[in-house]
C-alpha cells in the first residue's frame, strides 16, 4: 500500500482510535490538577478539529485538502496552548489564574467595543449594554502574560517558533483574506487564471494530512503526560507512534 493509503487510513482510523481510548483512562477522566479544566478545554477543542478535518477530507468538495487547512491551523495553536499548561507542572495555580486573566480580558476588550458603538450611537441590544456594564464598565484592564496574546510568543515559550514560522504563520493566509490564496481556489493556464477549476495537487493534500497526523499526535503525547496516564502512553499511544513513525518515513 503506497504512503499516501497508510496516512488517511491512521488519520481515519489509529488517530480516532486513540481519542475514544483516551477518553476511557481513569486518570483522564478525573483529575485534582488545579489547572485541568484548562487542559479538558484544550483536549475538546482538539479531538472536535480533528474529527471535523476527517469530515471535511472525506468531502466531495473538490481539492477538500485546501479546505482542511484552516483547522489543521486550529489544531497547531491549540498544541501550542497544551504545551504551556503540560510544561507547568508543578505550577497549575499560576497557570490557571493566567488562562481566567486572560478569559477577563478578552470579555474585556468586547465590552470596550461594545461601549464604542454606544457612543457611534448605533442601536444596541440590551443584552450587550448588559455584558458591557458587568465585564467593562469601571473595570480596569486585566493584564494576562503577553505570551498567551500574541501566539508567536507562545510558540517560543514553548520552544516551538519553528513550528510557528513553518506552519503556523505560513497557513495565515488561509484563515485571513489574501489574493495569493486564489491559486487555490482555480487553474492558472498561462495568463489566464479561471475560479472553480481545479488542478489537483497531491503532494499539498498528503502533507495536509501529514501535518494532522503529526500534531494530534504530539498533542497527545503531551496530555498523556499531564494526566501522568503511564499505561496508556506505554502501551497504545507508544505502539501508534512507533507506526506514525514508519509511514512518515516511507
Amino acid at each position: 500500500m503506497e504512503k499516501f493509503d497508510e496516512v488517511i487510513k491512521f488519520q481515519n482510523e489509529d488517530i480516532l482510535d486513540l481519542i475514544e481510548i483516551i477518553e476511557k483512562e481513569a486518570g483522564f477522566k478525573s483529575s485534582s490538577r488545579k489547572s485541568a479544566e484548562i487542559m479538558y478545554h484544550l483536549y475538546s477543542k482538539l479531538a472536535r478539529s480533528v474529527k471535523v478535518a476527517n469530515l471535511v477530507l472525506k468531502s466531495d468538495i473538490e481539492n477538500n485538502y485546501t479546505e482542511a487547512i484552516p483547522v489543521l491551523r486550529q489544531l497547531i495553536e491549540t498544541y501550542f496552548h497544551i504545551c504551556y499548561v503540560s510544561n507547568g507542572e508543578g505550577d497549575d495555580e499560576r497557570i490557571l489564574k493566567e488562562y481566567m486573566e486572560l478569559s477577563k480580558l478578552q470579555n474585556w476588550k468586547l465590552g470596550r467595543d461594545i461601549k464604542s458603538l454606544i457612543k457611534e450611537g448605533d442601536g444596541i441590544h440590551p443584552d450587550n449594554i448588559a455584558f458591557m456594564k458587568q465585564f467593562y464598565s469601571g473595570k480596569s484592564k486585566p493584564n494576562p502574560p503577553e505570551h498567551l496574546e500574541k501566539i508567536y510568543l507562545l510558540a517560543k515559550s514553548v520552544g516551538k517558533y519553528d513550528v510557528y514560522v513553518q506552519l503556523y504563520s505560513l497557513f495565515s493566509s488561509f484563515i485571513h483574506f489574501n489574493p495569493n490564496t486564489k491559486v487555490n481556489l482555480g487553474e492558472q493556464i498561462g495568463d489566464t487564471f479561471s475560479f472553480n477549476k481545479f488542478a489537483y495537487d497531491a503532494k499539498m493534500d498528503i502533507e495536509t494530512r501529514t501535518y494532522i497526523c503529526r500534531v494530534t499526535l504530539l498533542s497527545l503525547v503531551e496530555i498523556a503526560a499531564y494526566f501522568n496516564l503511564h499505561n496508556f502512553r506505554e502501551n497504545q499511544l507508544k505502539t501508534c507512534v512507533e507506526k506514525w513513525r514508519a509511514i512518515d518515513s516511507m
